[in-house]
């Protein structure tokens, strides 16, 4: 795992070394990582690349090769887009083994621009006076950090420009509030596999009322969906080459990315239009988020959004998600799992808010309250790990 002062140097991006990105305060992930680096001292087709881990479908740690000429690639979109130059001075509060806190540093290296670490644990009131202190320019969060900057109140520092919203889709409302406390927030999307950043909200949307909903595509990317169907394909210089999934046995298997004319089919669906020369995308949900009641097809994407909503005007709730479980009878049940603050009676409430907001077959059926709602590093619900403590958790 290279150093925050050797991310921050040409010499790391120029160098033809393999390298593996690891979460430092992880055995299991120093263990997994030196495993793939062994696999891969020897083979000469992955030089000059970087492996960043990512969750695989079988839960079992799984890497994607990025080439640093990719990652450099996609750094000079994101810079265009952000009209980056070497008076920015970016602060990085996202962890470096992973795209979002490793595409910053690119980024930083291609325009030439200034990298401050906050290698801290998160702590919103220390990121503001950070801002502040080293007069930052860019930054990037995830919608849960956003959240904490916004709940607290905090204004922005006038010195930055942008705040590039990743990880997840920030919902509107929360990004209507942070534009008004003087938070420049721009909604992205991407993916590991893209070695950050597909599409990005443009600076000139700051001057509107926020809505992260269609961004634009990068020029580093080609887009479509695939033939009869709303999932996203995508095409370009910074695409991953493979994948490496390490097996509780430590067994590796390499699978390339990409078909032969070199699109890959992601698990998002989106619409996909163009816009006064601009070619932009909405992100509506993902394949593997779609379920079906009674034979309806439902989305606990835009299911989660609406609870989003309602929990966030309920002072009894500290955090909550929306789980489906599979029903012998309709197919699949909608339950809640809630973290709570100040008391049950307010929750039960917010559940019934929900319900009439909804289709009855998109009622929530169950709550449970659990310890807390398990999170990645960049913000995303860890939902097998929620699901145990569901399975362990007493109904309300």
């Amino acid at each position: 795992m290279p150093s925050v002062d050797e991310l921050s140097c040409l010499g790391f991006w120029e160098n033809q070394g393999f390298c593996v990105m690891v979460n430092p305060r992880s055995e299991k992930a120093k263990r997994v990582g030196a495993a793939v680096e062994a696999w891969g001292e020897d083979r000469d087709d992955f030089k000059g690349c970087v492996w960043v881990a990512t969750s695989g479908s079988s839960g079992q740690p799984r890497y994607v090769c990025l080439s640093k000429a990719g990652l450099l690639k996609s750094a000079q979109a994101v810079n265009h887009r952000l009209q980056a130059s070497p008076a920015d001075r970016w602060l990085c509060a996202l962890p470096g083994f992973h795209v979002g806190g490793l595409g910053i540093y690119a980024r930083a290296v291609q325009a030439g621009s200034q990298v401050i670490a906050f290698d801290e644990n998160w702590d919103p009131q220390n990121f503001r006076d950070a801002l502040e202190k080293h007069a930052i320019t860019l930054t990037s969060l995830v919608p849960t950090q956003v959240y904490d900057l916004v709940s607290l109140g905090y204004q922005c520092p006038k010195s930055v420009r942008a705040l590039v919203v990743g990880g997840e889709r920030m919902d509107d409302e929360l990004g209507r509030k942070a534009r008004q406390l003087g938070w420049p927030v721009l909604q992205s999307y991407g993916m590991t596999e893209a070695g950050s950043q597909v599409a990005t909200g443009a600076l000139d949307s700051l001057q509107k009322e926020y809505s992260g909903e269609w961004l634009e595509v990068l020029k580093s990317w080609q887009v479509r969906t695939l033939s009869g169907e709303d999932r996203l394909q995508i095409k370009g210089a910074p695409l991953a080459r493979a994948y490496l999934e390490v097996s509780a046995e430590g067994r590796i298997d390499f699978t390339a990315i990409g078909d032969a004319e070199g699109w890959f089919t992601t698990s998002d669906r989106v619409e996909v239009r163009e816009s006064k020369g601009r070619v932009e995308l909405r992100v509506i949900g993902r394949v593997d988020d779609v379920i079906k009641i009674l034979g309806e097809q439902v989305s606990m994407e835009g299911l989660n959004r609406v609870f989003q909503q309602v929990i966030a005007e309920d002072d009894g709730v500290k955090d909550a998600y929306l789980l489906a479980l599979p029903d012998e009878r309709n197919g699949h049940r909608i339950v809640a799992a809630v973290v709570v603050s100040q008391g049950d009676s307010i929750v039960r409430n917010s559940d019934e808010v929900f319900n009439s907001r909804v289709d009855p077959l998109e009622r929530i059926d169950e709550v449970r309250y659990v310890s807390e709602i398990p999170r990645s590093a960049l913000g995303k619900v860890r939902r097998q790990d929620l699901l145990d403590l569901y399975a362990k958790a007493s109904a309300s």
